[in-house]
């Protein structure tokens, strides 16, 4: 008394039955007209769909390069692989959901402006600084285009981490303009500042400074020191050199390299340590 649907599967064909009762004057069930269609070719195209978004997402999930699927609407990550979590430091359920803009320097503002562009397949490369989990800032280049998965439309980003290649660009630019100003004669003060500067881009929370020996190679002068405190470096100025004291007058005194670890309990420091700790300087190579 009630309308059947089912299907038959064989070898050659697909077929699905649709069963309804017809009913006499009195409302009792009198016969049954039967529908038949060949769905073969349609269940056809329902299985290679399935599997084709099965190895969609088998490479997804393996592929090795960092990759997204956002929803261009709201900013949030839709689906992250196994090597966003190693690249982000974040587990596949804390990114599941996360913001983009969480993730880098731009405001939500602007990281939707981004995906519309995407979206609409007018921008498909930016180059960012993302900042993962721990804290540290990595420089990336991101490709991103749209993609229609299980009926939706989302953006595809691919991340490729590039830090390493931005910083050997930057510092081979920066050897060129050091050597362009010693060939145009520019002062040594001048030079040395602009390296210690350089050094410091390259090695964030590192301070650097150069001190060069007097004529008669017994006392240390400030030569730069463009981030350390001028109290610190006017103290040091025209120390004389010695085996305790600190890690450029040791070194100038010793003619070798000198690695403190940490300036309170290591012997070369041990008449300057005072001085250092109190200007928060805790390990001096």
């Amino acid at each position: 008394g009630e309308e059947v649907t089912y299907q038959f599967r064989g070898a050659l064909a697909a077929l699905e039955v649709h069963q309804s009762p017809v009913r006499d004057e009195q409302g009792e069930v009198a016969g049954t007209i039967g529908l038949i269609l060949d769905v073969t070719d349609r269940l056809a195209a329902e299985e290679a769909l399935r599997r084709s978004e099965e190895r969609y997402r088998a490479i997804f999930e393996t592929h090795r390069v960092v990759r997204f699927l956002i929803d261009p609407a709201t900013g949030l990550v839709e689906q992250a692989n196994q090597a966003a979590c190693d690249f982000y430091g974040y587990t596949a359920e804390e990114l599941a959901g996360k913001p983009v803009h969480e993730l880098n320097a731009l405001s939500r503002e602007d990281v939707l402006e981004r995906l519309r562009l995407a979206r609409d397949g007018n921008q498909t490369f930016s180059r960012l600084k993302h900042c993962l989990k721990s804290g540290e800032v990595r420089d990336v280049d991101i490709y991103a285009g749209p993609v229609e998965l299980e009926g939706r439309l989302l953006i595809y980003a691919l991340v490729q981490d590039v830090t390493d290649q931005r910083r050997a660009e930057s510092l081979v630019t920066a050897q060129s303009q050091l050597l362009e100003m010693v060939a145009v004669g520019t002062p040594l003060e001048d030079v040395l500042e602009t390296l210690a500067r350089t050094i410091e881009e390259h090695a964030p929370g590192a301070l650097c400074s150069v001190l060069l020996l007097t004529p008669d190679g017994k006392q240390l002068r400030r030569a730069a020191a463009p981030s350390l405190p001028d109290a610190y470096t006017a103290a040091i100025d025209g120390v004389a050199i010695g085996p305790t004291v600190g890690s450029c007058g040791t070194a100038a005194y010793l003619g070798t390299e000198v690695v403190v670890e940490d300036i309170a309990t290591d012997p070369p420091w041990a008449d300057f340590s005072e001085l250092a700790l109190s200007h928060g300087l805790r390990s001096c190579w």
